[in-house]
């Protein structure tokens, strides 16, 4: 193996706190936390390896609105974050906030999105492009008719053009930059019955999303594939050679009540220049058991895959589970493991959801919400990883 990975503090709970870990990002060697809580303000603040708040907190939004599904992007030049903000009279709006050059604040502004797809937005994302952002997002309108979304936006926040419909049907969506500029994306598409994942390249004004191209193997028959929803950062890793790596799960079950089978295992797609495809599972799949929230984390330059790993609840999703959470370097060139499963592992049963990492300090510095019944609470834990002798 070229890397040795160990957990070095386990994911345990933030005693004495009730918010949720929206977004971690590094920015200039210091790691940054959006944090929300419901009535409470969306607030940014740095964050030390061993998950101790900064003292300094610096507000995006008041209580008087509720905050939800933030989304943060760094860069050594910038901090921007792009959230969801739930209004009183009930209609929902996207909002871009954009921090001063010395960090003292943020400059805020309200995102237009269409009228006809805003019912509902959810997974918004913000990435920085050339000189400016890209913002995706998906919404759903009153009727149930979903899609996935593109909005420009420049350094300060304006809008740059009409939105981008990406496409329709779509229930979950990811992007990052693309080397040489531009966008490359991938979204989910389907629904309980199958799902698919779809991933294309877009230019910077969001074009392209007609030459998406499936990476998961066909829906239907119980068998549904779903991104992983920011987690840990991106469930998509452009690579240096034209390649680029998207992580997603694919579940099965038999929809059977009296005798329940399925599983839900973590595949990563290679999408060759050309278009080209290939997939391959992290593991065999196992009755009973299922991964979620893959995604690629960046360990010093090099690639690394993080996953949640646990057992499958097919009843009250999520009511009483025992997750851990699991990073394996990736040797790029052959698509092989470069380490051993490192195990980030937490006291009791709960499930990890939304795990956010980051690499700062020498360690690899994760967030993630550990649920129990209809509880929530943030916790924090940490890995290493270094090249074998």
């Amino acid at each position: 193996d070229a890397f040795a990975c160990q957990a070095t503090r386990a994911m345990a709970k933030i005693d004495g706190a009730s918010w949720r870990a929206d977004a971690l990002v590094e920015r200039d060697g210091t790691a940054w936390l959006v944090r929300s809580e419901y009535g409470s303000a969306l607030t940014v603040t740095t964050v030390g390896l061993d998950g101790s708040l900064g003292a300094t907190a610096l507000p995006l939004d008041d209580a008087s609105n509720y905050t939800s599904e933030a989304f943060a992007a760094a860069t050594g030049a910038g901090l921007a974050v792009v959230w969801k903000r739930s209004l009183q009279t009930g209609a929902e709006e996207l909002r871009f906030a954009v921090a001063k050059a010395d960090l003292s604040g943020f400059v805020v502004a309200a995102v237009t999105v269409p009228t006809a797809a805003s019912d509902y937005l959810r997974a918004p994302q913000v990435v920085a492009e050339g000189d400016g952002y890209g913002l995706f997002y998906v919404a759903t309108t009153i009727s149930g008719t979903t899609g996935a979304w593109f909005q420009r936006v420049d350094g300060a926040g304006a809008a740059v053009g009409q939105p981008v419909s990406l496409a329709s049907g779509a229930t979950g969506l990811e992007a990052v930059a693309a080397p040489g500029g531009g966008f490359v994306a991938a979204w989910s598409v389907g629904d309980y019955t199958g799902s698919e994942v779809f991933f294309a390249r877009l230019d910077a004004a969001g074009a392209g999303a007609s030459g998406a191209v499936r990476v998961s193997r066909v829906g239907g028959d119980g068998r549904r594939s779903n991104l992983g929803a920011r987690a840990a950062g991106r469930a998509i890793a452009p690579l240096a050679d034209g390649r680029t790596l998207v992580a997603y799960t694919e579940a099965w079950s038999n929809d059977d009540f009296a005798d329940p089978q399925g599983y839900g295992v973590a595949r990563v797609a290679v999408v060759g220049g050309d278009g080209a495809v290939e997939s391959f599972p992290i593991a065999e799949p196992v009755n009973d058991e299922t991964d979620a929230w893959p995604s690629f984390v960046d360990v010093d330059g090099a690639l690394g895959l993080m996953w949640v790993h646990g057992g499958l609840i097919y009843i009250c999703a999520g009511c009483i589970t025992d997750y851990d959470l699991h990073l394996v370097m990736l040797d790029t060139a052959r698509m092989l493991p470069a380490s051993a499963v490192a195990t980030l592992v937490h006291p009791g049963q709960n499930g990890i959801n939304a795990p956010l990492a980051v690499t700062v300090g020498g360690g690899l510095l994760t967030f993630a919400s550990l649920d129990f019944h209809a509880l929530s609470y943030p916790a924090s834990g940490e890995l290493a990883c270094y090249p074998a002798l």
